[in-house]
Formats: C-alpha cells, sequence, structure tokens
C-alpha cells in the first residue's frame, strides 16, 4: 500500500508489510475469534460499497488510541514487544489516510447520479417557447441537484442517435420533434426498447400545411394518441385543472382541482378518451369556461372536453400541454412573463420519470421520502 507520506514511516520503525496490507489481529473485547483484516482489505471493500461495516468500526476502535485503549492496539497487532510509540503513530496516521480514503470512495458511490436525462430543444422563433425552454433549463439542474439524477440539454438534433441516447435513460422534448426520419427512427426504437420520455407543448404540435407537418404517425398517432392539433385558446390564461386518474404518481397527492399557471391551451384532433392505451392525468375543468379573452371569438373555449396531461401505458412517457409562457405579443411582454412552475405542479407533480423507469432503478418511492424523484415542472 503506497499513500503518501506513509509509506517511508512504516519502513523506518521496522513495520512490516505483508502482500495485501498491513496484519492487524482482531482482538476486540466482544470478539470470542480473532481474525485476520487488513487496511487494504478493508479500503477495497468498502470502495466497492460491499464491505464488513465492521472492519472499519474496528480500524477506528484500534487506530484512535488512548491510555484506556492501548493494551488492545498491543494484543491487536501482530507485531514484536519492542513496537515503538512512533511506530503506533505511523500506524494511525496510515489508517486515517486508509479511512478517509474509504469515506471518499462511499461517498463518492453515494453520488452517483440515480439516472440519466437529456432534454432537446430548439428555442426558436416562438419567444413564448424560448422563455419556457429557458426556464426549464434553470429549473431541472436545480431538481437534479438535490434529487441526484443528471440533466444535460442539447440543441442539437444530430445527438438523437442510438449511441448517444445509450447514455441516458430518460428524454425530454422541451419544444419541438425531430423532422430527420433517421432521427425519428432512433426515437421509436428508444422507446420500444424501454427508454423513457416526458415531451411538452409544442412537442405534441402537427399541423398539415404547416412548418411542421403531420407527417410522423407513430409518434402522434399511436404514441400520443392525439393525432393533428386543431385549436387553441388565445390569449394565455390560467385554468382550474381536475384530476382525473388519482392512482398515476403524478396526480397521487393532487387535490381533486387546483388552478394553474397561464398557458395556451391546444384542442386535438382524436379525442383520448377513447383510446384504451391513453390514460388522461389532467383535463380542464368546466368551472374554467369561459378559457381564454381571444380577440378571436374560436380562441375563448366555452365548453367540451380538453385533456391537458397524459401517459400511453404502453410507454414510460408522459405529455404535458403546458409549455407556452404568459407573453403577450401585441404588448411584447405580460408583468408575469413566465409559465409560473405552478406551486401545486412542483410539489406533486415531479414524477414524470420515475413511475415508469424503475428498471432503471429509479425507486417507485414517489411520495414520502422521495418527492423528487416525481420530475414534472409546469
Amino acid at each position: 500500500m503506497k499513500i503518501s507520506g506513509i509509506n517511508a514511516t512504516a519502513k523506518a520503525v521496522n513495520f512490516k508489510p505483508v502482500e495485501t496490507g498491513f496484519e492487524i489481529n482482531r482482538a476486540l473485547p466482544g470478539r470470542k475469534t480473532p481474525g485476520l483484516v487488513t487496511l487494504r482489505e478493508s479500503r477495497v471493500n468498502a470502495a466497492k460499497g460491499n464491505g464488513d461495516a465492521s472492519n472499519l468500526c474496528d480500524l477506528s476502535r484500534l487506530l484512535d488510541v488512548d491510555s484506556h485503549q492501548s493494551r488492545y492496539v498491543r494484543r491487536a497487532l501482530s507485531v514484536n514487544r519492542a513496537f515503538t510509540m512512533s511506530a503506533l503513530k505511523a500506524l494511525r496516521a496510515l489508517g486515517l489516510a486508509v479511512l478517509i480514503s474509504s469515506c471518499s470512495a462511499l461517498n463518492a458511490n453515494s453520488s452517483k447520479p440515480k439516472f440519466r436525462v437529456i432534454a432537446f430543444f430548439t428555442a426558436k422563433q416562438d419567444q413564448a417557447h424560448i422563455s419556457f425552454v429557458n426556464e426549464a433549463n434553470r429549473w431541472f439542474p436545480e431538481m437534479a441537484a438535490k434529487y441526484n439524477f443528471s440533466y444535460d440539454t442539447t440543441s442539437d438534433w444530430q445527438n438523437l442517435n442510438s449511441d448517444f441516447l445509450a447514455k441516458y435513460q430518460v428524454v425530454i422534448f422541451l419544444d419541438t420533434r425531430p423532422d430527420d426520419p433517421a432521427q425519428r427512427a432512433v426515437f421509436q426504437a428508444y422507446m420500444d426498447h424501454g427508454g423513457a420520455w416526458m415531451g411538452f407543448h409544442f412537442a405534441g404540435f402537427a399541423l398539415t400545411p404547416s412548418a411542421y407537418p403531420a407527417n410522423w404517425d407513430w409518434y402522434h398517432n399511436t404514441f400520443l394518441g392525439s393525432g393533428s392539433y386543431r385549436s387553441n385558446t388565445w390569449r394565455p390564461t390560467s385554468a382550474i385543472l381536475r384530476v382525473e386518474d388519482r392512482r398515476h404518481p403524478v396526480t397521487l397527492r393532487l387535490p381533486d382541482t387546483f388552478k394553474s399557471s397561464p398557458n395556451e391551451w391546444y384542442r386535438w384532433e382524436k379525442d383520448l378518451r377513447q383510446n384504451p392505451d391513453i390514460d388522461i392525468l389532467l383535463s380542464i375543468d368546466s368551472t374554467s369556461f369561459p378559457l381564454g379573452t381571444g380577440p378571436k371569438q374560436n380562441e375563448i373555449w366555452h365548453s367540451g372536453y380538453y385533456p391537458v396531461v397524459w401517459t400511453n401505458k404502453k410507454y414510460k412517457m408522459l405529455y404535458l400541454n403546458m409549455g407556452h409562457n404568459d407573453i403577450d405579443y401585441e404588448h411584447k411582454y405580460d408583468t408575469t412573463n413566465k409559465t409560473g412552475w405552478a406551486p401545486e405542479i412542483r410539489r406533486n407533480l415531479k414524477a414524470a420519470r420515475s413511475a415508469y423507469i424503475d428498471e432503471c432503478e429509479i425507486p417507485s418511492r414517489i411520495s414520502g421520502q422521495h418527492p423528487a424523484l416525481r420530475l414534472v415542472a409546469i
């Protein structure tokens, strides 16, 4: 064992090393049969995270000596009776170094991210979407640091390839979708093989004719189940949202209804209630009507059923219609100018991934001590 500043001292006092470290004969009070343990063995086991915890405990007791414990040290160390005080100090220094190293290894293991997230975004043209992306990319890293997962971002959609995605357990589309056929095929394969996904607002948009035509059948009709975009409210307004499925971890602790932050709400081609694969989690409550302010009358909703958060039970996924910050284009910016990441959602909707990523060793304990693995932000 080579630890800077220690090995030379041990040699100077004739401290005998063995192949696997320094021999310490366990002969502490309460042990019927002394056994051999080595400092290197303890360090290696601790670094692996599967070592005998009593090894480090014994070393601590052996090395933290005082006048009352010295007799146990003399009995425990397999050295000659001429063992000097300088040798004892050298051993103590060596042992402390080993313990510090072991603790560092344990801390390193415990700080390993529970899972890795990659967020794709475009953030061009629409200022309300850009504002949301910027807000999300500030909020998610804070949650990652707090709840021990990693959060990376990229605006390069060429990274949507199998080698790159292999490093991540969760993919997020913050504002758009891929358009390249090869990237689409990679994403579908990723989801078919157990990857997890969260999409916001415009990531579900498709309209023909537009810059985002309805030309990805699997994604819009099978995966999302919503089909094409049909219309939206205007301007961005708050809505009263109703919980549709309380069994899902995302909605587990939400009140029956609550007020959202302002958003531009979408209406879809398909009725998701008719799709057995879709589990609608949140919808707009009828007390929200009239919803929207116009000026066009078709931008104000007076009735109807509008799902805003749902999941496809065949995949590890969650779609949220939220993601359009409160910007008044006619007057540049509203004073709020943000979605707000509503407090109710921040406390209770922090689960988009964990409910469906238990195969990736993400705890399914959504409530109580692991609320933060519910990583949905609105």
